[in-house]
């Protein structure tokens, strides 16, 4: 696949049963490298998505309307963007960061073959999510949407390395850093070590943002965490990991957080 280059084609019936066939095998072969399966034919986010659930699938954001006709849309932000519309048509890309991005929407622009796509998430709500326009070379797709949000993610989560490196309790009297989570992902507490703060969660798929701190003002200058925290999490939009009951948070001065639940 070309990047940022869309491929157009049919799905036939030959094709569409080759490519459940393939996605039957790889659900029954956990124990496949994730790079193995990728390199399989392609068979479609919506097949995963049915057979494994979007979340376990990878998909991040799922979107879908009948304006001007049945269509749907699957984000993985780490691998691919596909949109499925007219006559069974397949538009595949690679995944591209938001050309813009504020807080009344996100837009993600691809090329095709038949023109510009503009994928628009909205953060007007509709009655499934957010409100989704797909311009694909000035025909309209309109519909909603939602991120694919991980029920395991509520909870209270501890820090226990950074990196490779083991925390010492001894280096934090009052407490190892602290991430809680309310049930409905919405909001939460953090503990840096040194202050408390309330926070704002927005979970998309794959990736989380903790927002809006407020909280304590303690000087603790001899606590690592509180720089790294307020540097490179607070507010950031960044990526994560979760298995079973470890929690991974890379950062985006390429440091890594990994939090055992409580």
């Amino acid at each position: 696949m070309i990047k940022n280059q869309w491929n157009i084609f049919p799905l036939s019936l030959y094709s569409y049963m080759t490519a459940l066939a393939i996605g039957l095998l790889m659900a029954c072969s956990s124990s496949r490298p994730k790079s193995d399966r990728q390199n399989q034919v392609a068979n479609s986010k919506e097949d995963a998505a049915k057979m494994a659930g979007p979340r376990q699938s990878g998909v991040d954001f799922i979107a879908s309307g009948n304006l001007p006709s049945a269509w749907s849309l699957y984000l993985d932000f780490d691998k691919d963007f596909r949109f499925y519309g007219d006559a069974k048509e397949v538009y595949v890309s690679n995944a591209v960061k938001p050309k813009l991005a504020n807080s009344e929407k996100q837009v993600f622009e691809v090329n095709t073959t038949v023109g510009k796509m503009l994928i628009t998430v909205y953060a007007t709500s509709c009655e499934q999510g957010q409100k989704v326009d797909v311009d694909i070379a000035g025909k309209l797709y309109s519909g909603c949407g939602s991120y694919q949000v991980d029920s395991r993610l509520p909870g209270e989560w501890t820090l226990r390395f950074i990196d490779q490196e083991l925390l010492d309790d001894k280096d934090y009297p009052n407490g190892l850093p602290v991430i809680r989570i309310d049930e409905q992902l919405t909001s939460g507490q953090v503990f840096d070590g040194c202050n408390q703060f309330r926070v704002q969660v927005l979970n998309q798929g794959d990736r989380i943002q903790l927002s809006n701190w407020r909280g304590t003002k303690k000087s603790c200058p001899a606590i690592k965490t509180v720089v790294l925290f307020q540097t490179w999490l607070s507010e950031k939009l960044v990526n994560i990991r979760l298995e079973e009951d470890m929690l991974t948070l890379y950062l985006q001065n390429d440091s890594r957080l990994l939090f055992r639940k409580k």
